[in-house]
């Protein structure tokens, strides 16, 4: 075999080789390449129940329940059975018997129909079975004297696994803003 088929077998064996191992990486070489971020979200998902898009779920299914006025005991299986903490511009609430007064009163005595927008939804993974909510919601409302209203509020809820399901311990409420 002349020198020059050598070296060009050679080097396409050589190149071959090179490019097996760019294609087809193996685990090691993959994990090390993963973006940071990436690699941090699947070990929150591997390491707590509930993942992120759980708990933005959570969230817009208590805002649809809020939307279509559900009995209040709807809301039960969703808020902890002690230390319950709600703080709205109402006032705060403690217990399930303060938030259906809540809710009968400042809901279904005052308002006709409403909506909620979320402008802004961040989830945070606290460890240890918690889990931090910071949100912006556009409330639009007819009030029973036909009233339009409309407010921004900025919320801060803290959700806990109980029997493997989210239940809100902490849901605070402030006005940003309105008419």
């Amino acid at each position: 075999m002349s020198t020059k088929k050598y070296l060009f077998r050679t080097l396409g064996v050589a190149f071959a080789i090179v490019a097996l191992f760019v294609a087809i990486p193996n685990k090691t070489m993959a994990a090390n390449m993963m973006p940071k971020a990436y690699t941090v979200a699947v070990e929150k998902l591997h390491n707590n129940t509930f993942g992120e898009n759980n708990i933005r779920s959570f969230v817009y299914n208590i805002f649809a329940m809020y939307d279509y006025h559900v009995p209040v005991n709807q809301f039960y299986p969703y808020l902890v059975n002690q230390d319950l903490e709600m703080q709205f511009p109402e006032g705060k609430l403690t217990s399930h018997q303060d938030f259906e007064h809540w809710y009968d009163v400042s809901v279904g005595e005052n308002i006709t129909s409403n909506t909620h927008t979320l402008e802004s939804l961040q989830v945070a993974v606290l460890g240890n079975k918690t889990y931090q909510v910071d949100l912006v919601v556009w409330w639009q409302a007819e009030n029973t004297k036909g009233e339009y209203l409309s407010y921004h509020f900025k919320q801060k809820w803290i959700l806990v696994e109980e029997h493997n399901s989210l239940k809100i311990q902490k849901y605070i409420v402030k006005k940003l803003g309105g008419k």
